[in-house]
């Protein structure tokens, strides 16, 4: 998160004219996003920003080169990477903990992002 927001911050002080408040709210955002990454949706990131959902989406796209839904996903697959290595979580369970309520989709996004699946993640770290 923090390496996030320095990447974030340095960008937007490259420009010409920073804008402090753009920049608040984007952090609002992520940390809205980590803290509630399994529960979260563009919805409440439109909500707590006060910005429009194309806003978001053009702030995201611009900073991240991803849709605030891609963004979601992605973290969620990295925090589910982490726990199935730390943890005797099963595969769904960790896809139900971080907010895939379809194990398919879950194990389908995670092989596209990882190039393998999470039960071939919990296989190699077991061994």
């Amino acid at each position: 998160l923090f390496l996030e927001l320095s990447i974030l911050l340095s960008r937007e002080y490259d420009k010409k004219k920073p804008n402090a408040a753009r920049m608040h709210k984007l952090s609002m955002a992520i940390a809205l996003i980590e803290n509630n990454i399994s529960t979260i949706c563009v919805a409440d990131i439109v909500e707590e920003t006060g910005y429009t959902q194309r806003h978001i989406n053009r702030l995201f796209k611009e900073i991240f080169d991803l849709t605030p839904t891609e963004y979601i996903t992605r973290k969620r697959l990295e925090k589910s990477w982490h726990h199935l290595q730390s943890t005797n979580a099963t595969v769904t369970e960790t896809a139900n903990i971080f907010g895939f309520s379809d194990s398919n989709y879950f194990i389908k996004k995670f092989k596209q992002h990882y190039g393998l699946t999470p039960g071939k993640l919990k296989r190699s770290h077991i061994l």
